[in-house]
């Protein structure tokens, strides 16, 4: 952050290049959203993430952002890279450049979400987002509608509308966004709870599905065999549930993680 002020302050173009550095934290943070200290200065990551923020950017602003996420930053888990050694000869020989006109630059996603999130919040009676909160079924007309809706309001370009349904599709996309609706996260296990007496740690186990369903719109059942759920047993989700209502618990998930239209 030092060296960014000093760029600025001198003009230096190399402060773009850490501005995106600054961006890429603010990315992995804004992923930290269930952590009270990360969603305290939330405002402020998803701000980092947009190009009006920079615009009139002081070294003041910089010392802000240093001094609300200097302690954050240590919560960012690095990506680990596997060290690969070769010992072959190359054989193929000299590379050369291949132009390829119809291949674009791809979508900044960071962006692209910033500005749906804000869409979402003003728009959260549209009866698609609304679909998709509830884990009400969506018909192809329901995302017909709502990329119309995107395209009408500015929201996103053609070309970034098609890289986002072509990577995880669009509805998908939406719900890692709205999250789903805790009435029908709970509802959704109902039937399960009301036809067996479960312990209080088995409970608490759902309502952990819950709160995550909640937060993120969708839960990989592979986590349930990591931590936070093997903080119950060593095995996760098998070592709470017998292997039958495991079974259960992972089909109702899937369902719920199910967004795609009719």
């Amino acid at each position: 952050m030092l060296n960014a002020q000093l760029l600025l302050l001198e003009g230096d173009v190399g402060f773009e290049k850490l501005q995106k550095r600054m961006v890429s934290v603010a990315s992995a943070l804004e992923a930290l959203s269930n952590v009270p200290l990360v969603a305290k200065q939330m405002p402020l990551i998803l701000d980092m993430q947009t190009d009006e923020f920079w615009v009139d950017v002081t070294v003041e602003i910089l010392d802000d952002i240093r001094r609300r996420l200097r302690d954050l930053v240590e919560l960012i888990k690095p990506t680990e890279r596997k060290i690969v050694i070769t010992d072959f000869e190359d054989e193929i020989g000299e590379g050369e450049g291949v132009h390829l006109p119809d291949v674009g630059s791809g979508v900044d996603k960071g962006r692209f979400k910033m500005k749906v999130r804000r869409f979402i919040e003003v728009h959260r009676d549209h009866i698609t987002l609304i679909k998709l909160r509830k884990a009400e079924p969506l018909t192809v007309q329901d995302l017909e509608e709502l990329e119309r809706f995107l395209l009408e309001h500015g929201i996103v370009a053609t070309e970034d509308l098609a890289a986002i349904k072509a990577e995880e599709g669009l509805a998908h996309f939406l719900r890692s966004l709205t999250g789903l609706d805790r009435a029908a996260a709970k509802a959704a296990f109902s039937g399960f709870i009301a036809d067996r007496q479960l312990t209080a740690d088995q409970l608490e186990f759902l309502d952990r599905i819950i709160d995550a369903l909640a937060e993120t719109g969708f839960v990989d059942p592979k986590n349930f065999y990591e931590s936070p759920y093997t903080d119950f047993d060593s095995q996760g989700i098998v070592g709470v549930f017998p292997k039958d209502q495991a079974s259960q618990i992972i089909e109702i998930v899937r369902g719920l993680n199910s967004v795609e239209a009719a």
